[in-house]
């Protein structure tokens, strides 16, 4: 569950059936992976990790609009909404998965000039 309208209205409808429902969130991302990009200021190539608190190391702010604390919330917000019991809600961390199998190959596609589409790797 993401905790989105689709998921949200899926898990009201699940929860009128005859189920015993778990509902896990996956946690995809997590912003002490990302990378803002080099700057003037860097080396070439040069990185810098970002803090989950909005700023990378350097201090700028994290423009990264995924806030999964948010998204984790809403979830058990919803689920609490429609009589899921917290213990029937997880939440799995595969922000690392995420990284190395989605995010770093379609980083890859897109510099090497083609459309990449995460969701497909996502997916699997």
């Amino acid at each position: 569950m993401s905790g989105g309208v689709d998921s949200s209205l899926t898990l009201r409808v699940l929860r009128e059936l005859p189920l015993n429902l778990s509902v896990v969130f996956m946690r995809n991302w997590d912003p002490l992976l990302s990378e803002s990009g080099a700057d003037e200021e860097d080396e070439p190539g040069a990185t810098r990790a970002t803090l989950s608190y909005g700023r990378t190391v350097s201090g700028t702010p994290n423009l990264s609009p995924c806030e999964w604390e948010r998204d984790w919330a809403d979830v058990r917000r919803v689920c609490a909404h429609v009589g899921v019991p917290e213990r029937d809600i997880r939440l799995v961390d595969l922000s690392k998965e995420y990284w190395s199998r989605v995010f770093e190959p379609a980083v890859a596609v897109w510099e090497a000039g083609n459309t990449p589409n995460p969701d497909v790797s996502c997916n699997r």
